[in-house]
């Protein structure tokens, strides 16, 4: 049991670094061509969003997004687990 305390707790340490020193979040652009839409993922900072939709650009949060650290670490299943959490509060 103090273990899985020690393994919530270092997580929940983890996001909250992760959110304090990365301010950049995952956007995704549409590009239309003659034929098809496209979509494309990429990394932004989102005080330029209103730029780039007055630019004329169709961009999208993306939401739900687990970091690569986590998900290497094996612990996507409880990333997951506590922002629902989170999110609930």
């Amino acid at each position: 049991m103090k273990k899985l305390i020690y393994v919530v707790t270092s997580v929940i340490i983890l996001f909250i670094v992760y959110r304090k020193l990365n301010p950049n979040k995952t956007f995704s652009v549409e590009v239309k061509g003659n034929e098809h839409l496209w979509s494309f993922d990429f990394t932004g900072n989102p005080k330029y969003w209103d730029g780039w939709e007055a630019d004329g650009l169709n961009v999208a949060r993306k939401i739900g997004v687990i970091p690569n650290f986590i998900l290497n670490m094996g612990l996507a299943s409880l990333w997951v687990k506590i922002i629902n959490t989170i999110a609930k509060v």
